[in-house]
């Protein structure tokens, strides 16, 4: 019987494979008439603008002479822009294989390193329209035997109450917890990225003046005392006794929530999925991890699931598992015994559609 099932795989990757394609070696360009080559010495004059075809989805390489008559420096901004209208990077290569008055003009990437890899691209925001996160979670007290989604609040996430946006409710159970900068990051009601900073007035709910319809993570940036929350911060909905949909543990200063939901737009490629159990003095115990997933308008189905056996476990998807839009995704646990730390972390890369 195998450890665990990847359900929910759906490996049309074009977009995220072309990205990681780092093209070396690359002809010159060459204007022509036909089948004839044109060979052009002194000045042209462009009247309106120059038009390159590249199907090939590479960069284009542009060579400036080896002692130009004028500095590149001294040029006039030129603005390259594709079909659609917006504007490609134009980047130097580098690499010790190219001459060094080489510039490359490239529609998918924006001054990426010859020896740097597609992942740490995308981390630097280097890459247009990939961005990557990773979803870090924790729930303090697992009961035996009782499904439950890794946050800190406990219990399932309550999806089915969170079904319009809606303003949040930001309250703490210490009074020291007063003056401190929350910045909130989530989905409008659109499904499209937003966030808000609001500042803490410890026991009393302070509301956000916009409406959420998701929340991603809510972290303290900063506190007057410097330090992070004293109490437990928690996120309602309709008010500061209403459902609680976020929770900062004291002293963390940040949620830990599984719960994701991928923006309107994008499409979200998990990497990978870790999980971690833990129960003190206890020997080995053994839990079970489940990645629930609900596409937009449909249903939560389990998309994967693995056992987590002597304390930790990590499966990397050979082909990331692709998640569409407005879907959410929401790690649930299962502990074969009572109080039981329980921690699950995956990896997302983010493509716009």
């Amino acid at each position: 019987m195998p450890r665990y099932q990847h359900d929910y795989d759906e490996p049309n990757l074009n977009n995220l494979h072309t990205a990681m394609e780092l093209v070396e070696d690359i002809p010159h360009l060459r204007v022509t008439l036909g089948s004839d080559n044109i060979t052009i010495t002194g000045d042209v004059n462009v009247a309106t603008e120059i038009k390159v075809n590249n199907t090939a989805s590479q960069s284009i390489p542009v060579y400036f002479p080896s002692n130009p008559t004028v500095s590149v420096s001294s040029l006039p901004e030129v603005e390259v822009k594709n079909d659609s209208g917006n504007p490609l990077s134009i980047s130097k290569n580098t690499s010790a294989n190219s001459p060094t008055n080489r510039l490359y003009v490239s529609q998918e990437t924006d001054a990426i390193l010859a020896d740097s890899n597609y992942f740490f691209n995308v981390s630097r925001g280097m890459i247009p329209g990939h961005t990557t996160l990773v979803r870090n979670a924790f729930n303090p007290n697992v009961s035996q035997d009782t499904e439950t989604s890794v946050w800190v609040e406990g219990g399932i996430y309550p999806h089915g109450s969170w079904t319009t946006a809606q303003k949040l409710y930001v309250i703490s159970t210490s009074a020291a917890d007063t003056g401190q900068s929350i910045l909130i990051e989530g989905l409008d009601s659109n499904y499209n990225l937003q966030t808000e900073t609001v500042t803490t007035n410890g026991t009393t709910a302070v509301a956000t003046t916009k409406n959420f319809i998701r929340i991603h993570t809510a972290t303290v940036v900063s506190s007057s005392n410097g330090s992070a929350n004293a109490g437990e911060i928690t996120f309602h909905l309709t008010s500061g006794t209403g459902t609680v949909v976020a929770h900062i543990r004291a002293g963390f200063g940040i949620t830990k929530l599984s719960q994701y939901t991928v923006p309107a737009g994008k499409t979200a490629y998990i990497l990978y999925g870790a999980a971690t159990s833990f129960r003190s003095g206890a020997g080995n115990i053994g839990s079970q991890v489940r990645m629930m997933v609900r596409p937009y308008g449909g249903s939560f189905v389990l998309a994967y699931i693995a056992e987590v056996v002597n304390g930790q476990y990590r499966d990397d998807f050979p082909t990331p598992m692709k998640i569409t839009e407005k879907s959410d995704i929401d790690v649930r646990c299962l502990a074969d015994a009572n109080n039981t730390l329980f921690s699950a972390t995956y990896s997302i890369v983010l493509i716009d559609n």
